[in-house]
């Protein structure tokens, strides 16, 4: 019997589903240097919808935006890896043993990037793999 997908991975996967282009992506950094890459939160803006991505209790988990609360501070389009995926499709998702999520944009046959997404010292990390 395999585990029911976290709703982290299930926001994901329904836009892959859907094969959604990336319109935008925010974060929160966690302030210090060795947190210049991990973020309190991760804003993935789609055609589809907003996923606001976080690290609660050790386990990454995914919510729609609160109106209430503001945007995350860091614009990612001049950041790696954001900058060169703004436009492209989410494609497939998958879970990691360890929380995380490995991510595709762009389909297999369009130079496909996959990045893992997943909590690292109660922050939401984003590291590429191809």
């Amino acid at each position: 019997m395999t585990a029911a997908p976290t709703p982290a991975l299930a926001a994901l996967a329904e836009l892959a589903e859907g094969e959604a282009k990336l319109l935008r992506a925010q974060r929160d950094p966690v302030p210090g240097p060795a947190g210049g890459q991990n973020s309190r939160r991760l804003r993935l803006s789609f055609e589809l919808a907003v996923v606001d991505l976080e690290v609660r209790e050790g386990k990454l988990c995914a919510a729609a935006p609160d109106p209430a609360s503001p945007a995350p501070s860091v614009d990612g389009a001049e950041e790696d890896p954001w900058w060169a995926l703004l436009g492209h499709p989410i494609t497939r998702v998958h879970p990691e043993s360890d929380g995380a999520i490995v991510v595709q944009f762009r389909r297999d046959d369009a130079s496909p990037k996959l990045l893992v997404i997943g909590p690292v010292a109660g922050a939401v990390a984003v590291r590429t793999l191809i």
